[in-house]
């Protein structure tokens, strides 16, 4: 069976969804941390902001025809730290770096992200999109 290019993306971004969505809060072995069960473990224990971003939103992402890759910030309600931060799409482990030099800071906090400048376009605005989607869960 030969699949084209397009046909290959789709089957590996509908295997990345039903991973996410079968991914429990317990699973650390999985290649994937899910974003729901993140999120439902963290309310457990902290009142909790949640954020979401499709790189369709900016401008590198639509550019790029990404239509099924996004971003999800888990935050501290309180504390204003960092809980997680998921990326899926392409570039992840080089966006996600930006999230994880804020949270081996002192305060953990996401708004130095918030208020600095990002690049446009580029696909680090992705980061800035999604905590600025922000919202009580």
């Amino acid at each position: 069976m030969t699949q084209t290019l397009e046909e290959a993306n789709e089957a590996m971004r509908t295997a990345v969804r039903e991973r996410l969505d079968a991914t429990e809060p317990e699973d650390k072995q999985g290649p994937l941390a899910g974003c729901k069960p993140a999120e439902e473990a963290a309310a457990k224990e902290h009142k909790i902001l949640a954020g979401r971003a499709e790189y369709a939103e900016i401008a590198r992402g639509q550019a790029m025809m990404e239509e099924n890759s996004f971003a999800k910030a888990i935050v501290d309600a309180e504390t204003e730290k960092v809980l997680g931060f998921h990326i899926i799409g392409p570039q992840a482990s080089i966006l996600i770096q930006e999230v994880i030099n804020l949270m081996y800071t002192e305060d953990r906090s996401w708004r130095p992200i918030s208020g600095g400048m990002h690049i446009h376009p580029a696909l680090t605005e992705l980061i800035h999109a999604t905590l600025r989607h922000l919202h009580e869960v």
